[in-house]
């Protein structure tokens, strides 16, 4: 089933919209101190009816689809919808936050949808958080990639002319695109470790083992080598 994506961005910012102003009518009904009871003034009343409108704005318009572990939009248009699989009744908001990822990654000059895809499944992405920190680690690969690619051509270019100047730009522009891969790879290695704490809360682990010695017996720490003739032993052990 398809639907229209500007009715459905169109009840979206109306949902946000409905929501912004349904806190500020609910505060305002609190501070009014009219009633004992806040939740009977006009204007908290009026607040919850606005927030009540909002979920309904956000229920989907059409069952989606599953695929690819996003939303994506169809081929040439944007009706086609499908949800990751793990997202339990997801809302509208939710379907537009996927679609909207997977557009950025369908960029034509980015074009980096399958890097993208393929990295939030390696990590099993459990929200939307982690699922754009894979999308910019895929993206900063392939970007890495593109300037080493560029860098060495120009590396190449600088040994095949002649011409000394043009030699020393073309060795001056290999060295900027390789600095500046370089950043981006360790941009790539910062966002693991992001990851890593994402998924550790920031904890380090360290495991205490205790050794019980016996009495009359030695503790050996390290790696243990059992003698042998011509091993340095005496072929019982010592």
């Amino acid at each position: 089933m398809t639907v229209d994506r500007q009715a459905v961005k169109t009840r979206t910012e109306m949902a946000a919209r409905k929501l912004i102003t349904a806190s500020t009518r609910k505060r305002e009904g609190k501070l009014k101190g009219q009633f004992k009871n806040y939740t009977r003034d006009p204007a908290y009343v009026h607040g919850e009816a606005l927030e009540q409108e909002a979920i309904e704005l956000l229920v989907p318009l059409a069952a989606p689809e599953v695929r690819m572990g996003e939303v994506l939009p169809e081929p040439k248009t944007e009706t086609a919808l499908a949800v990751r699989s793990t997202l339990d009744d997801p809302d509208q908001a939710a379907i537009d936050a996927s679609v909207d990822r997977t557009k950025l990654l369908l960029s034509d000059s980015l074009n980096v949808v399958a890097l993208g895809l393929d990295a939030a499944n390696s990590i099993n992405a459990e929200n939307s958080l982690e699922k754009m920190l894979a999308h910019q680690l895929a993206a900063a690969h392939k970007a890495s990639f593109r300037m080493l690619d560029k860098s060495m051509i120009m590396l190449d270019r600088a040994h095949v002319w002649s011409n000394p100047l043009a030699q020393q730009v073309a060795t001056i522009e290999s060295a900027r695109l390789m600095n500046a891969a370089s950043r981006m790879m360790l941009t790539f290695q910062r966002g693991m470790q992001t990851l890593q704490k994402i998924r550790t809360g920031g904890n380090q682990t360290m495991t205490v083992q205790h050794v019980h010695v016996g009495e009359g017996a030695q503790a050996h720490f390290g790696p243990v080598k059992t003698g042998g003739k011509g091993e340095g032993g005496d072929g019982n052990g010592r």
